[in-house]
């Protein structure tokens, strides 16, 4: 029996950690986005770790990125003005890039029809977990829900929200 852990926040370490604690399963798996940011220490001590790959950020258009450099480079002149300006600046560019990376987001999820699956999960997923009968794979973040049930679609696994 295989008991599998799909953790996207590090913040519900705990919970899992106490789930595969209390399980006598002969595998336990914890499957992460950021191995680095999970306490190892609180897990059994057998218990294996794999990560998924993030999906890449956006970068922001070269448009944006060349004028707000362009008005830097003026600004920057050094008078109290300036410095006022180039402050502004700074607080507008996180702004527009934050709305360049969403818009993006936007754009790329309306060419998939808003697939909420995580390729990159359920490809670790299909690696990683065998199709024994007695797999138990328990979810940790609603978000990573459609992936491990279109893993678990065909397969004799149990899936559980915690």
């Amino acid at each position: 029996m295989s008991l599998v852990a799909v953790l996207s926040q590090p913040l519900r370490q705990s919970e899992a950690a106490t789930f595969l604690r209390s399980s006598e399963a002969e595998r336990k798996l914890v499957i992460t986005r950021y191995v680095s940011a999970i306490d190892v220490t609180e897990f059994p001590s057998d218990t294996e770790f794999f990560s998924w790959s993030p999906s890449p950020k956006p970068p922001p258009s070269s448009r944006m990125v060349i004028g707000l450099a362009r008005l830097k480079r003026w600004v920057r002149g050094g008078s109290g003005l300036g410095v006022r300006i180039d402050r502004s600046v700074r607080s507008a560019e996180w702004r527009l890039r934050y709305l360049d990376r969403i818009l993006a987001v936007v754009e790329s999820r309306k060419d998939s029809h808003w697939d909420l699956q995580n390729p990159a999960l359920v490809e670790v997923l299909n690696s990683e977990v065998s199709d024994e009968t007695g797999t138990e794979i328990a979810v940790f973040d609603l978000f990573d829900l459609p992936a491990v049930l279109s893993h678990a679609r065909d397969r004799t696994s149990r899936v559980v929200v915690r």
